[in-house]
Parts: structure tokens; C-alpha cells; sequence
């Protein structure tokens, strides 16, 4: 889901241009084929992912929180982002040893890292990676009857505004 912020540019006749869709190709749907696992604690260099523990997941969701204005003043406008607190929430199934660790790990804060990579054809792949992730508020879900452990995040930045990286290859 997708919102966008922009300034007016004013209507102008013309004709409608001719569409040309041969280069688009057909998305691939999100599915366990389709994608990798929720990986947390890998590490990402020169658009390569590696390492990281592979948990099953429900998937993962993101809300960048851009705080968008609209700066109407004399003289012109603009859009301007002046703040942002990107947040997600996961929900993973777990081991009774693999819930007690990650319950460890929250209570003490510990930041990780979380990768996910969708596609399996070159050139049609994705990836997200955020390099410092604070996991917060665990619960306990169902899914179809499966015990799942959920949790909200927070995307930190470490270096100015690198708390969320997409990578497209």
C-alpha cells in the first residue's frame, strides 16, 4: 500500500500517448517458491546478502512513517519529509528453544539485522535489508491452529539514514 504527497503542476491539453508494454513482465506472487526466508542477523556489502538465521514467517510488514508537509508559502511550494520512524511487525514460528532465545534477546534489547529477498530469476529479484532492527512488544499468535511468536519493530539508522535498504537485481 503506497501513499504519495505532491505539488499541483496545473492542467494541459494533449494526446494521449500510445502504450507499450512489451518490456513489463508479470510480477511473481509471494509465496514459499517465490521467496526466501525471514533471515535476522545477516549482513549486507556491495548488494550481496549473506548469513543470517532462516525463520518460517507470516511475512514481514514495513510503514516507512514519512511525515510529509505540503510547504505552501509566497512565492512557491514543495514537498518536504521532516521526519520518518519507520516501524514494521513479524510474526515467525519458532522452536520452544528458538521462542526462549529471541524472548532473551528482546528483554535485553539486542538490535538486529532482518533480510528478505523475493524472486528467482536474475533481474527480477528484490530484497530488503535493515542493518539494526529493534524488536519490541512479543505475543503470541494463531495460525490455522500453529503457535506463532510475534513482535513489532523499529528500524534504527546507524549512519544517517540507512535503516532500510531495497535492493533490486
Amino acid at each position: 500500500k503506497f501513499k504519495f504527497m505532491g505539488v499541483a503542476g496545473g492542467a494541459a491539453a494533449g494526446v494521449n500517448p500510445t502504450t507499450v508494454l512489451t518490456a513489463w513482465k508479470s510480477p511473481s506472487v509471494i509465496t514459499d517458491p517465490n521467496s526466501g526466508d525471514i533471515k535476522l542477523g545477516g549482513t549486507y556489502a556491495d548488494g550481496v546478502l549473506t548469513g543470517g538465521t532462516s525463520y518460517l514467517s507470516r511475512g514481514i510488514s514495513i510503514n516507512l512513517a514519512n511525515d510529509v508537509k505540503n510547504m505552501s508559502m509566497l512565492g512557491g511550494s514543495y514537498i518536504s519529509i521532516t521526519d520518518r520512524q519507520p516501524t514494521g511487525s513479524l510474526q515467525l514460528e519458532l522452536t520452544a528453544v528458538q521462542e526462549a532465545a529471541m524472548m532473551t534477546e528482546i528483554n535485553a534489547n539486542t538490535l538486529t539485522s532482518i533480510s528478505f529477498e523475493h524472486g528467482t530469476t536474475a533481474g527480477a529479484k528484490v530484497a530488503i535489508f535493515s542493518p539494526s532492527v529493534q524488536r519490541i512488544n512479543p505475543k503470541h499468535a494463531d495460525y490455522q491452529g500453529n503457535a506463532q511468536f510475534g513482535m513489532d519493530l523499529r528500524f534504527i539508522p546507524l549512519a544517517g539514514n540507512d535503516e532500510l535498504v531495497i535492493l533490486a537485481y
